[in-house]
């Protein structure tokens, strides 16, 4: 009989699908930088030429809704923007990057989270698309991908991480609760949202953060999801219901 009293909710960029976000937030950020009507605003901020490092990404951007995104890298390098109107730009321009980026073929499937998905799936779980990105959806048809998934949230028009909103979206579509679900994150930004929803947290370090994953609040941290096993995930679930 399957067991379909559990779930499992994948975030996407850098869980699922390796995507150039980071790349296109830098090329954006760079661009938008480097030109003439920006000359004014640029020189009053932090900026500098290659100030846009995997660290700013990653406590930044990773894990947030691209306005959000937006606002926090004007944010970030104190980039003026009295009546808004950067924000717009800003926002824009890294989508049109981010789209010509996609267009070049530059997108992959990280075969670890594929592989989790599929055991989790033999094992009765449901599982759930879950990422703040507009774009998750399209890179997982892009992927072929979207046959793996019981529910698709991802684009949500709901606060962006660490609120966990779009977790407790996904948990509801599957018909569960979050204390019977696992959420798949590799940000610290999703890994706070997942626990502040009542969800047990797999984090995978993609980028040697483990501690940063740690001290998040992840429940378990690995840097491959092919070493996670459905049984430890499912035992720290049953834990911490108590």
């Amino acid at each position: 009989m399957t067991d379909v009293s559990r779930g499992m909710i994948f975030d996407i960029d850098g869980v699922v699908a390796d995507t150039p976000h980071e790349e296109s937030w830098r090329r954006a950020t760079e661009g938008l930088c480097a030109r003439p009507d920006w000359g004014e605003a640029v020189a009053a901020s932090r900026w500098q030429p290659g100030a846009f490092t995997r660290e700013v990404y990653l406590e930044v951007c990773a894990g947030k809704e691209r306005r959000e995104g937006a606002r926090s890298v004007l944010k970030h390098f104190g980039i003026p923007d009295s009546d808004g109107s950067r924000l717009e730009t800003f926002y824009a321009e890294k989508q049109r990057v981010f789209l010509d980026m996609i267009e070049e073929g530059e997108v992959r499937a990280y075969e670890d989270a594929i592989d989790l998905a599929r055991r989790a799936q033999d094992a009765g779980w449901k599982l759930a698309a879950a990422s703040s990105s507009k774009n998750a959806t399209a890179i997982l048809e892009v992927l072929g991908l979207m046959p793996l998934f019981d529910a698709d949230v991802c684009g949500r028009d709901v606060p962006s991480k660490p609120a966990p909103d779009i977790f407790l979206a996904a948990a509801g579509e599957l018909g569960l609760r979050p204390g019977q679900c696992c959420v798949v994150e590799d940000a610290t930004s999703g890994v706070r949202a997942a626990r502040r929803g009542g969800f047990m947290c797999l984090a995978v370090a993609r980028f040697d953060d483990m501690g940063d994953l740690w001290a998040a609040g992840a429940n378990l941290v690995t840097d491959s999801l092919a070493d996670a096993t459905i049984e430890e995930i499912d035992l720290i679930i049953r834990e911490l219901k108590g």
